[in-house]
């Protein structure tokens, strides 16, 4: 009950004790997104044994299977999952990719990379975010990012298809500013291993709590709104607004936002910013269970 938060799923064994049912001390967590699979395990397997066990009801049926919930508990952790095939939002295999460099003109640096279609200047004046082409609402993806460190230009992007292509427009913009010295590039399981074994003390974040809870919500509420016009694939390709108009969609958004608040909820508990989502349930005209 300290841990458990608004979705959270478990099982428990239910015993009949002086007229009232009452848990056991034995109770199995699951993450919420494992539900769908246990609910459907269970009934496949009820099905089987009522092939053998006509008259068989669900009660007997679990009482006499109760290891299904031990094994979705203990599988996953003796099972984790292989490492994900990573890819960036246009498809391409995700690899950490850096190009370094040499500086001859800093000015003409400054100049060129201004001018390069994409490449925005963040706040600082020695760093620039190469952006992909901008959505009516102004929104765009991040390809890659520069940055003048002294006498040396440092080039990164998520994917060596990108970087090849970055590399082009800077060489062509900037090429008498600078001389290309190399390239490197990092799987990024590997890099995410290197970073954990590194290091095992998270630096705190700069930023007061109530900053970052402010910029989180900001965030989420532009995104959320979003969300709820966007095209789903686990709404076979409806809006969450579309999709409410079917039983069947109304019960696939509900297990959505279920998920999203679930999240939420545990943000919150690990003192990390989170959002209250409780307005696109009123939106989307559904009530809470």
């Amino acid at each position: 009950t300290r841990s458990v938060r608004k979705w959270d799923i478990f099982a428990a064994r239910l015993l009949l004790v002086d007229g009232q049912y009452i848990m056991s001390g034995s109770v199995f967590p699951y993450s919420i997104r494992m539900k769908q699979n246990i609910l459907d395990d269970i009934i496949d397997e009820y099905r089987e044994y009522q092939e053998e066990f006509p008259d068989g009801t669900m009660d007997i049926f679990l009482k006499e299977s109760g290891d299904i919930f031990n094994f979705h508990w203990y599988f996953p952790i003796q099972n984790p999952p292989p490492p994900l095939n990573l890819h960036t939002s246009s498809g391409e295999p995700m690899l950490f990719s850096k190009a370094l460099f040499e500086i001859k003109d800093k000015d003409a640096v400054r100049t060129g990379l201004a001018k390069i279609k994409g490449f925005e200047q963040n706040q600082d004046e020695d760093d620039y975010i190469w952006y992909d082409k901008r959505d009516n609402d102004g929104d765009a993806i991040v390809l890659g990012r520069v940055e003048i460190k002294q006498d040396k230009l440092i080039f990164e992007c998520p994917s060596k298809q990108r970087l090849e292509k970055g590399k082009k427009l800077i060489l062509k913009a900037l090429s008498d500013a600078v001389v290309h010295k190399i390239d490197t590039f990092q799987d990024p399981i590997e890099a995410m291993k290197s970073y954990k074994e590194s290091s095992t003390d998270v630096p705190a974040n700069e930023l007061p709590m109530d900053i970052q809870q402010q910029v989180y919500v900001q965030f989420m509420q532009k995104h959320s709104e979003k969300w709820l016009g966007e095209k789903i694939p686990a709404l076979n390709g409806k809006t969450p607004m579309q999709a409410v108009k079917t039983e069947d969609g109304r019960k696939k958004v509900i297990e959505l936002l279920k998920s999203i608040e679930n999240s939420e909820e545990h943000n919150k508990k690990h003192g990390k910013p989170f959002y209250d989502i409780s307005w696109m349930w009123e939106r989307l005209k559904i009530e809470r269970e």
